[in-house]
């Protein structure tokens, strides 16, 4: 779907009611991120098959709620509306700095195609990052995920650590990245 103008993405809080969708959303970008990043399509699709199913959605729907209610989590939604519709296009995950973990940590981007480079990204992080402007900020992101390592460069990240995670029997390589709590003032 291509965008018109006058559809931008606005940046919303989600509920529980939008779990469903987030959900959705999830597995269809998390099985082309992992393909994206060198991983078998057939093994990307398995790893994220179960993700919506009734049960799963149920449990999500929970754990949204939870999410919502949660002061250390920072979570937001990109919605696109039209005249017709409203659209769920993106997810922002985060933890916010506490006492015990004085870094703002991003566990989950993943914003569709349709709202890519329009400065939907750079927003959510310049949001986050307020929350504490004296706090850096950490994400993971997979080693063979080139265009979001070089959107996080442009952020001020430079990766940090290396590690690993399995699915299907295989070795998903991932860089920890950091950025100074300077990079996005």
């Amino acid at each position: 779907m291509s965008l018109l103008p006058e559809h931008s993405p606005e940046i919303t809080f989600p509920t529980a009611e939008d779990a469903d969708d987030m959900l959705r959303l999830r597995a269809r970008l998390y099985t082309e991120e992992l393909i994206t990043s060198g991983l078998p399509e057939e093994a990307a699709k398995r790893h994220t098959a179960d993700w919506t199913l009734p049960e799963s959605l149920e449990e999500y729907r929970e754990v949204v709620e939870d999410w919502t209610t949660d002061s250390t989590i920072f979570l937001r939604t990109v919605h696109v509306k039209t005249q017709e519709s409203s659209q769920l296009k993106g997810i922002f995950l985060g933890e916010r700095p506490t006492f015990y973990r004085p870094i703002h940590f991003v566990r989950l981007v993943q914003l569709d195609d349709s709202i890519r480079r329009r400065g939907v990204g750079r927003r959510l992080f310049e949001e986050m990052a307020s929350v504490d402007p004296t706090a850096p900020m950490e994400l993971n992101v997979l080693q063979g995920n080139e265009p979001a390592k070089k959107f996080y460069r442009a952020l001020g990240f430079t990766a940090v650590a290396q590690g690993a995670f399995t699915i299907a029997e295989r070795r998903v390589p991932m860089d920890r990245m950091r950025r100074p709590a300077s990079a996005l003032s």
